[in-house]
This record gives C-alpha cells, structure tokens and sequence, in this order.
C-alpha cells in the first residue's frame, strides 16, 4: 500500500531520493525532443494556389522545394497563395483577388493544415505589398 509522504525543495531524505531519482533526467528530454525533430525531415516546402479563375474555387499545389526560400515568382495578384514552411504558414493575399478568393484563404490554410503532419503551427495572413519580414525571408 502506498503511503504519502511530503518532500520540500531541496531536502536531503531517503524519500527525496527516492522521488528525485525515479524522474527523467531533463537534459535527456530535451535531446530527445531535438532527435524527434531532426527524424521528421521528410517534409518539403510549399505553395498552393487558391483561385476561381475557372468558376469555381480551386485550391492546387503550384510548387514544392527542396529548400526554402519559395519562389515569389509564382503569386499572383489575381489569387491567394498559403505558403507553407513547416514551421509557420502564410496565407498570402493579392490585391487583384476577389472576395470569394479572401473570405476562403484562411479556411483553406485551416483546413489543409489539419490534414498535414504539422496541424498546430501559427497562420499569418499577408497582404500583397505589405509582406512582413518573416514572409520575405521564407518567399523571395
């Protein structure tokens, strides 16, 4: 039967001992969560395009890259792009898009995320011509 028992920071007992030891080592934690991170390098880098040139709203890969940065060579002002870094995503929205495209980007970027590997990264959403630092670093 278990027995209860209290232990202050800092003490010295056979109990602390016993507690303290029984718990991971922090520094091994931390290695571990790095190792996770590393393994995972299967993702690639990329754009997709969401437009209604054709009539109908159609959300489609334009590009992948090995590396980053993505080519700012595939936006479009006519369109919305969600970039995706793996680590961050931007939804990024051409002054010439129309408001069916707008209203539809964040919830496409929500909805492609959830079905990625990495659905809890931050979205951002960037206005052509007002990219912020972040966004040029990972599109240029």
């Amino acid at each position: 039967k278990a027995e209860p028992a209290s232990i202050d920071a800092g003490e010295k007992s056979k109990d602390a001992n016993e507690f303290y030891d029984l718990l991971p080592d922090e520094n091994q934690e931390e290695e571990e969560d790095d190792e996770e991170d590393e393994e995972d390098g299967s993702f690639t880098p990329s754009l997709y395009r969401l437009s209604n040139a054709s009539g109908k709203l159609e959300f489609q890969l334009e590009c992948e890259v090995p590396d980053l940065p993505l080519p700012a060579s595939k936006l479009d002002s006519g369109d919305v792009f969600i970039a995706d870094t793996g680590a961050e995503c931007f939804v990024w929205v051409g002054n010439g898009a129309d408001e069916e495209e707008r209203k539809n980007g964040m919830t496409y970027a929500h909805n492609y995320l959830q079905k990625s590997s990495h659905p809890l990264v931050p979205v951002s959403i960037v206005k052509e011509g007002k990219e912020p630092k972040n966004f040029k670093q990972v599109v240029c």
